[in-house]
């Protein structure tokens, strides 16, 4: 079995799919992949929004680990991935909260509500945070910035590329245009899974507490009738 090179990660051939063996190598053929889950998702979504999720988790992590994907992770090099979180948390999080409560401002005074934010802190956001970390943002991370972006790289085309790809993971099924939006923190944590070398601790954490931080606004900020 031939063992190949990607950037902090492995890939190892799986038998029979030997690129020297004359046959389709699927190694390479990551788009096709990316596209078959785009297509999985277009037609569970209607059926049933849980199978479709179900689907995709077993997806994202089975096709890296059936091609070989290994992702690294380098112990001592945790504590320098988790503090590049914390401060890129803590510089777009208010930015990300302001403007969300703008849009919304707006948006609430046009249709005659008044905004007010209550800070909503409960026991459910930890729960929340072990669900975002386990079953949403690692099977993504493993599927779009290890593998994809494993064997893509990291060319300015091609990280736009692959967040266009997660992008539309989240729009077909629902095809609303907010489920675009998406692709924009989809580019730190392209970023972040380039700093830590192969390492997805910090896209995989950072990519939990943008989900967790979401949820937390929509239940703070709040509409009233005038």
């Amino acid at each position: 079995m031939k063992t190949f090179a990607l950037a902090g990660s492995r890939l190892k051939a799986c038998p029979g799919l030997d690129p020297g063996a004359g046959m389709t190598y699927w190694h390479d053929k990551p788009l096709f992949w990316a596209l078959l889950l785009l297509a999985l998702l277009a037609i569970l979504k209607p059926i049933s929004v849980d199978l479709a999720f179900a689907a995709a988790f077993i997806y994202q992590l089975g096709i890296p680990t059936c091609l070989g994907y290994e992702s690294v992770v380098n112990k001592t090099l945790i504590k320098r991935d988790l503090s590049r979180v914390l401060w890129l948390s803590l510089i777009t999080f208010p930015i990300y909260a302001l403007g969300l409560w703008l849009v919304q401002k707006s948006w609430a005074t046009s249709t005659g509500y008044e905004l007010y934010f209550r800070p909503d802190f409960s026991l459910s956001l930890l729960w929340s945070l072990s669900v975002n970390i386990f079953v949403i943002a690692w099977p993504e991370e493993v599927f779009y910035r290890g593998f994809l972006q494993g064997r893509l790289g990291v060319s300015l085309l091609a990280v736009i590329g692959i967040n266009f790809l997660f992008a539309l993971g989240h729009f077909v099924g629902d095809y609303s245009p907010a489920r675009l939006l998406p692709f924009f923190p989809g580019l730190l944590f392209s970023w972040l899974a380039y700093r830590g070398q192969g390492s997805l601790v910090g896209a995989i954490t950072y990519h939990a507490l943008c989900n967790v931080f979401s949820e937390w606004l929509a239940a703070s900020i709040l509409w009233s009738r005038v």
